[in-house]
Order: structure tokens, then sequence, then C-alpha cells
């Protein structure tokens, strides 16, 4: 049996240099990991088993225990998920979102004509104004303004996400 040490030295150098890049790539995730966490909670904020058909508010109430100091915009996102069930008066309907009556946090979503067939929907809302946005821990009171337009809706329910990092970045 005839062995080419230059083809065995190729390939245990082919090896070290993989195994070397995957313990790179290992400790690079390991890094990123430590030093970028992301907490999301999810919070129940209405839930309403009579028909609404003018304004109404929600209370919002953000808890953070957590130590945000040294961190810029610790709260990353926040997003509303409402749900329910809705009629309109056959010319279709709108609702509209905002956080304290700010209306720089104003959305206004537009509901397909439903007439009096109750019909589901589902609209995620992101406060994209940062209205909400702490800055250290602690607890915290937001109203949210749920304002339908045209439209009665029956079975409403929202939650609200939040995402925060919680070691700089």
């Amino acid at each position: 049996m005839n062995f080419d040490l230059r083809k065995n030295q190729k390939k245990t150098l082919i090896f070290a240099i993989s195994a070397a890049i995957c313990f790179i790539f290992l400790a690079a995730i390991n890094v990123f990991a430590v030093n970028n966490q992301i907490k999301t909670t999810e919070s129940f904020i209405i839930g309403s088993d009579v028909q609404i058909s003018t304004a109404t508010n929600a209370a919002v109430n953000l808890y953070i225990g957590d130590n945000l100091a040294g961190i810029t915009n610790p709260v990353k996102s926040v997003y509303f998920i409402i749900s329910g069930i809705y009629t309109d008066t056959g010319a279709g309907g709108t609702l509209e979102f905002k956080i304290n009556d700010n209306p720089s946090s104003s959305k206004i979503f537009t509901l397909p004509t439903a007439g009096t067939t109750p019909t589901p929907f589902e609209i995620i809302y992101k406060d994209d104004s940062n209205t909400i946005n702490s800055t250290s821990a602690g607890s915290y009171a937001y109203t949210l303004n749920i304002i339908p337009t045209n439209i009665t809706i029956s079975s409403l329910s929202g939650k609200m996400e939040e995402t925060q990092s919680l070691f700089p970045v």
C-alpha cells in the first residue's frame, strides 16, 4: 500500500481550517446572544361582551422589572392585536387606534363592507410613534383609544405585545 503524504496533509489542513471557522462562528453567536438579549411581554388589555359603536378606551399597564440603565431606546416595538366581530351600516366603516389621544400615534383601518352579516376581524396596530417608550424599570399606564366609525363591534378583545432590549448593544 502506498500513501501520499501530500494528500493527507491537504486533508488535515482543510479539516483544521474548517474547525477554526466553526469555532469562530460559534464564539460570535455566543457573544451576540449575551450582549443582545431581547424580552417580549404579552398583556391582555381589553375584553368586552357588549356592543361598541362609539369611542372606547383600553387601559394599558406596562410593568418593566428589568434594569434598563445604559440602554438607549430600550422598547424596541409595541404591537396591539385587536379582534372582534363587526357589522356596519352598509357603507363600510373604519377603526382608528391612538395611544393617549396622541394624534401622531393615530392609524385608521378601513374594514370591508359587511352590512348586517356579522364579520370577524383581526387588526395588528403598531406604535410607530414611540409613544410607549419607557426608559427605566417601573410601572407605566397608557390608554389605547379605539374609535369605530360606521361599525358596531361585538366580542371586542385585545392584547399588547411589547419587546425590549435588556443589555446595551
